[in-house]
């Protein structure tokens, strides 16, 4: 992999909306993949992690 392969996305970027539901959906699974739930529902992507406690949560 490069760089040229990366995008980096701002929080600023993501909609309020996205970051509610994040909230929701990690609040009794794990509060430090917020940032990670609302970026995947920012880009209507799948969740692809190896964290089973997230992936079992949502």
């Amino acid at each position: 992999m490069t760089a040229k392969n990366i995008r980096l996305i701002s929080a600023l970027r993501i909609e309020e909306e996205n970051r509610k539901m994040a909230r929701s959906l990690t609040k009794e699974v794990d509060f430090d993949d917020i940032a990670f739930a609302a970026l995947s529902l920012h880009l209507d992507g799948i969740r692809w992690t190896g964290d089973k406690k997230f992936k079992k949560g949502l």
